[in-house]
This record gives structure tokens, C-alpha cells and sequence, in this order.
């Protein structure tokens, strides 16, 4: 069985392909989605960041406020690798134990893809790409990715940027890719890329 890493910047579309592979039936592995359990109310991970962040990071409920911490680590290069030092290592073994289990799965004929996907914004930053076969790569213009996010999460352009900024750039990650799937077009474009990639990969 093979493993795929999937990457994107901020607002490139690789949640959207993500999903549509999940439709067709691939196990896809979401980082982010195993980023916001581990930071649950009672999980030592939050525990942790609170202990470096301070306690104002968490709500009244108990849990992470989110945009408190992101206007901390966003505009503070040295924050966000002392955020992302705590989390990547509960994260990798996480998804290593559901690459094993889909595995163990597809060896018992449970799960019948020979893909499964591990879903990262920060694939090469965390070195999830050393549990991976190949990587794909979704990219698209930076203004489209600003206006999406924009759009989605009630923030200025300009604070896109700035998480831009503190991201590894399309030309570093098409360095370290093998595949790049091009989502500047319509959504149904978009889809047919990644159909066409996994028709061409069921051939090898």
C-alpha cells in the first residue's frame, strides 16, 4: 500500500481534494483535524502550549481560543516553531498509528484502496513527508488563496499574507513534490486534475 502525502499553502485547495478523494473512497489522514483534538479541554497538549502561551490562550470553557493563539504565532516566526515543536511530534505518531491500522486493514482485505493520504498544510515543515511514498502538491495564485480565506474566516487580506509569509513558499514545496495538481480554475477543473493523477498513479 502506498502512502501520499497531500500539501498546500493557505488557501491553495487541498482540503477540497481531500475531501473529494475521501468521496471516492481514500482513507485521508487529516493533520489539522488531529491538531484540533489533541488541543481539546483536558489534553496535555494544550496543557502544554497554555504553560509556554500563557493561560489566556484558553477560553472560559476550558478550551484553546483559537485566534488568540494564531495573532501570537502568525506574527512571531520563533512562536510558531515553538507551537509547531510541541504539537508535530503528538501528530506524527498519531497518524502513524492510522497508517498502520489502514495497513493492517487493506492486508485483510478491510479496506480495499492500496492509497491511503496524510492530509498537511505543514508536510515538509513537520517531516511527515519521511513516512510517505510520494507527495502531491496543490497550488494556486495568491491572491485566489487570499480571497478564499479571506472569505472563510472573516479576516483582512493582508493578515493572509502574513500567515503566507510564515509558510514554506510553493517554489520550496514543488521543489520537494512529485506530483503538483493546479486548483487556479473551477472546482469541476479541479476534480478532473485529481482524477486524471490517480488514473495515472493506478497505472504504476
Amino acid at each position: 500500500m502506498k502512502v501520499i502525502g497531500l500539501t498546500g499553502g493557505i488557501g491553495s485547495g487541498k482540503t477540497t481534494a481531500a475531501e473529494y478523494l475521501r468521496q471516492k473512497g481514500y482513507r485521508v489522514m487529516d493533520a489539522d483535524a488531529i491538531a484540533r483534538d489533541i488541543m481539546e479541554p483536558g489534553e496535555e497538549t494544550l496543557t502544554k502550549v497554555a504553560e509556554v502561551f500563557g493561560h489566556d490562550i484558553i477560553d472560559r470553557e476550558g478550551g484553546l481560543d483559537r485566534k488568540k493563539l494564531a495573532s501570537l504565532v502568525f506574527a512571531d516566526e520563533e512562536k510558531l516553531k515553538k507551537l509547531n515543536d510541541i504539537t508535530h511530534s503528538v501528530i506524527r505518531r498519531v497518524i502513524k498509528e492510522k497508517v498502520k491500522e489502514a495497513e493492517e486493514d487493506f492486508s485483510d482485505g478491510t479496506y480495499m484502496k492500496d492509497k491511503v493520504f496524510i492530509d498537511a498544510p505543514l508536510l515538509f515543515e513537520s517531516g511527515l513527508d519521511d513516512m510517505t511514498d510520494e507527495n502531491w502538491l496543490v497550488i494556486a495564485g495568491e491572491g485566489q488563496r487570499a480571497e478564499r480565506v479571506a472569505n472563510r474566516d472573516g479576516i483582512s487580506r493582508e493578515d493572509v499574507f502574513q500567515r503566507m509569509e510564515n509558510q514554506m513558499s510553493d517554489r520550496e514545496k514543488i521543489r520537494r513534490t512529485d506530483y503538483i495538481l493546479n486548483n487556479r480554475g473551477t472546482r469541476e477543473d479541479f476534480y478532473i486534475a485529481i482524477s486524471k493523477l490517480l488514473e495515472t498513479r493506478d497505472r504504476k
